[in-house]
C-alpha cells in the first residue's frame, strides 16, 4: 500500500498535506483511490479526509482545468497546498493535452484555486502558469494579500485575483491561463 494512516491507506504517495480548518485535513500525492473504514474511494490525487477519518464524498475535485481551445490543463504531481480566504489553493507541474513541445525538465508549474468543500473550480481565481524556469510551488504560505509562492528558486507574491509578482530572484514573467 501506499500512504497510511490510522484511518486511511492510499494506493501511491502522499507529496503534501494541509489542515482544512475543521479538524480534517487534505492530502495530495500520486494516488488514484483512498480507503478509509467504509471502502475504497476513486480519487485522482487530491482528496479531504475528515475529522472522524472518513473520505468526505462532497469533495469532488476536478480532474482537468479549462484551457483554450484543443487544449486541456491539468495539474499533475501536487507539490502544495494552501488554505486562505475561503478558497484551497492547490499547487504542483502543469500537464498540457495535447503537449507543448518542452523538453521533459523544462515543465511549468501551475497554481489554481479550488472550494474547499465541494471541490468545483474556483473560476474567480484563473489558472496561475509559472514559467519553466520558476518550476512548481515546492510551498505556499497564506498572506492577508494573498500567497507567498515559493519553487526551488524563486519566491512569488500572488494577489487573491490571481496576479503574480516575481520576488526574486530571476525577473521572468507570470502568465495568466
Amino acid at each position: 500500500s501506499g500512504g497510511r494512516s490510522n484511518c486511511f491507506d492510499t494506493n501511491g504517495s502522499i507529496q503534501v498535506t494541509s489542515a482544512d480548518g475543521q479538524g480534517g485535513y487534505f492530502i495530495a500525492g500520486n494516488f488514484t483511490s483512498v480507503t478509509d473504514a467504509s471502502g475504497s474511494h476513486a480519487r485522482n490525487g487530491l482528496v479531504r479526509i475528515t475529522a472522524s477519518c472518513g473520505v468526505d464524498s462532497s469533495f469532488q475535485p476536478p480532474p482537468n482545468l479549462p484551457g483554450v481551445p484543443g487544449q486541456t490543463y491539468a495539474v499533475r504531481g501536487i507539490t502544495a497546498l494552501a488554505i486562505n480566504d475561503g478558497r484551497l489553493y492547490v499547487g504542483g507541474d502543469l500537464r498540457i493535452t495535447p503537449p507543448p513541445p518542452h523538453a521533459p525538465d523544462d515543465v511549468p508549474g501551475i497554481v489554481i484555486a479550488i472550494n474547499p468543500s465541494s471541490g468545483a473550480r474556483d473560476q474567480t481565481f484563473p489558472a496561475l502558469e509559472l514559467p519553466a524556469s520558476v518550476r512548481a510551488p515546492s510551498s505556499m504560505v497564506p498572506q492577508s494579500t494573498g500567497l507567498r509562492v515559493a519553487t526551488r528558486n524563486a519566491l512569488l507574491s500572488v494577489s487573491p485575483a490571481g496576479a503574480g509578482q516575481l520576488l526574486e530572484p530571476m525577473p521572468t514573467s507570470v502568465r495568466r491561463l
